[in-house]
């Protein structure tokens, strides 16, 4: 669903937030708290200029949701700066952004890494560890180890961000066994 809203609004993230938070509020949600989860592969991948107007575009969304305005035509210098302003402005918007959580790999975390997020307003950060067995890594070609998962999960704990990891059962090389030992 949410690919097929990015589709539909041409990929704006402005126009994919505003008619999702129509669509919640025509559904009978509440929409004064929202928990913005940013899917779609490796978000640490994308240009930090790309990441900075995606949010910047979230954040306009539903900083203008249902008050008649429409920040978009507003100009700024610089990215960074303008989007603090946003955050800074969304904390008495009528739909308050209070989780921002991203898709990322955990070789991808590092001490920069952590603080570019923590810059942007992410809360939450969810790994692609695929498998806990370096067998199973190496086979399907995940290019990493067991090890970086471990300092992922440590420099993203000790820096306070609430953690998810994305696994994946059955790949090539595992077993049912393996996978329930992996939950474990």
């Amino acid at each position: 669903p949410a690919a097929a809203r990015a589709l539909l609004n041409d990929f704006d993230p402005y126009l994919q937030i505003t008619n999702r938070l129509r669509a919640l509020e025509m559904n009978g949600h509440p929409i004064d708290k929202i928990e913005m989860i940013v899917i779609g592969g490796t978000w640490s991948f994308y240009h930090p200029n790309y990441q900075e107007e995606f949010l910047i575009g979230c954040y306009r969304a539903c900083n203008d949701y249902n008050t008649g305005n429409d920040s978009r035509t507003e100009e700024y210098k610089d990215r960074l700066e303008y989007l603090l302003e946003l955050q800074d402005r969304n904390e008495h918007a009528v739909s308050r952004i209070i989780g921002l959580s991203i898709e990322t790999r955990p070789d991808y975390i590092t001490d920069f890494e952590i603080q570019r997020l923590r810059a942007l307003g992410v809360t939450k950060v969810e790994i692609g560890v695929q498998h806990l067995d370096d067998e199973v890594l190496k086979l399907t070609k995940r290019d990493m180890k067991i090890e970086r998962v471990k300092k992922a999960t440590e420099l993203l704990r000790n820096a306070g961000f609430k953690m998810v990891y994305h696994m994946m059962p059955n790949l090539p090389g595992s077993t049912p066994e393996r996978d329930i030992s992996m939950f474990d």
